[in-house]
């Protein structure tokens, strides 16, 4: 369902130019063998997901002068921090080729580098088909593919839409809706990456929210247009 919103949306509107550099996540060989590469995109309009996370401390990995020749050729999903592979895994999922991530396509011993980047924040978040909001992630190491947590207290009741059709209500509290009570929400970066973004595709600790322009759409609100599960898995068994 999740990607059904994004084609949907997508086919709606159109994006900005490309960034200067992108993670490849859609070569299916390296992908599988555990391997991601640092590429420029080599066509115009191409689409690119961007990444909205905390990073609360020292990152695991970052391209820097002496390694961005080897991320050119490889990098290995399996020493990214869970925040990032999770953001890998749900690009695929969602069909998309290229991820921008921050401490990987910026070099991060580059002051000139970061700089000319960063200013280029409005263009990148603002042109990506899909910003991935990690709401519920405090830090890079968290991920934010789990169990999400239920409203509480709560209430199931079964409900007669019509004579063929069922559904469920449920009851939350409202204080589990409040607005700014994710981890995410507590950085101003995040912040301007949410307003920047025209379409936010936020991982939160009760549910998955969409958001574009003109509609917000949650995992548990009814949509008679919406068929089937969101595909994306968030179990950690």
């Amino acid at each position: 369902m999740s990607r059904k919103w994004l084609e949907d949306c997508a086919n709606s509107h159109h994006g900005y130019r490309t960034p200067s550099r992108l993670i490849s996540v859609a070569e299916k060989d390296n992908v599988e063998k555990g391997r991601l590469i640092l590429t420029k995109i080599l066509r115009a309009n191409e689409p690119w997901v961007a990444l909205s996370y905390c990073w609360s401390g020292l990152r695991p990995i970052q391209t820097t002068k002496r390694s961005i020749q080897a991320h050119r050729s490889s990098i290995s999903i399996d020493s990214l921090p869970a925040t990032l592979r999770d953001a890998v895994y749900v690009a695929g999922k969602l069909g998309q080729r290229y991820l921008q991530i921050d401490c990987l396509y910026i070099v991060q011993d580059d002051e000139h580098d970061k700089a000319q980047e960063i200013s280029k924040m409005p263009a990148i978040y603002g042109g990506a088909t899909l910003t991935i909001v990690a709401a519920s992630a405090e830090s890079c190491t968290n991920g934010f593919l789990h169990d999400r947590a239920v409203y509480e207290p709560s209430m199931a009741i079964p409900t007669l839409l019509s004579e063929s059709q069922k559904s469920v209500a449920e009851l939350v509290s409202i204080r589990h809706m409040e607005i700014g009570s994710e981890p995410v929400d507590t950085r101003g970066w995040t912040y301007q990456e949410r307003i920047l973004s025209k379409r936010i595709m936020s991982f939160g600790t009760s549910e998955i929210t969409y958001s574009c322009l003109t509609k917000t759409k949650t995992e548990r609100s009814f949509n008679s247009g919406d068929e089937g599960s969101l595909g994306i898995s968030v179990s950690n068994e």
